[in-house]
């Protein structure tokens, strides 16, 4: 409930830079600890994630904006949360290349030491959670689709 609480004002206010980098700086937090990549110390499942930010925006107060031309705040949160999801789905990318190169690598050591077998154990490890986290970037879009479709329009 605190959590909520601290994310409505800037929820109110998305133009803001200051509010910005609150919403940005709290959901790119949480959407990372539905990933493997990072290790979350308390892990969240997409489901959890999306009903949280769904009742984010259900507790925000009402707009008297009648305007059409002006977009609104959950539209604007949308394209700010589709940003944030190709950002992490991009550093996975480069994450996934870069862990098929350490494995390809170290495979190739001649040296047969354990410190190489933990290396490429680590290696195999991290490419392993990149690419659970590749096909879990789907379904966090496809429950946010779901359960929060009147901001995710953008993302289909």
């Amino acid at each position: 409930m605190e959590s909520r609480n601290l994310l409505t004002s800037p929820h109110c206010n998305p133009t803001d830079p200051a509010c910005l980098d609150v919403l940005t700086t709290a959901y790119h937090t949480l959407l990372c600890a539905t990933l493997l990549t990072w290790s979350p110390p308390h892990p969240l499942t997409p489901t959890t994630f999306a009903d949280f930010i769904l009742s984010v925006l259900n507790g925000l107060p009402s707009t008297s904006n009648d305007s059409d031309k002006l977009p609104s705040r959950k539209s604007i949160f949308g394209d700010y949360l589709v940003d944030m999801i190709w950002t992490i789905d991009t550093e996975l990318d480069e994450l996934l290349n870069e862990a098929r190169a350490s494995v390809a690598s170290l495979g190739e050591a001649k040296v047969t030491s354990k410190d190489v077998a933990n290396l490429v154990n680590k290696a195999r490890k991290a490419q392993q959670n990149v690419e659970t986290d590749k096909q879990r970037i789907p379904a966090i879009v496809m429950k946010l689709l779901v359960s929060v479709p009147s901001v995710c329009l953008e993302l289909v």
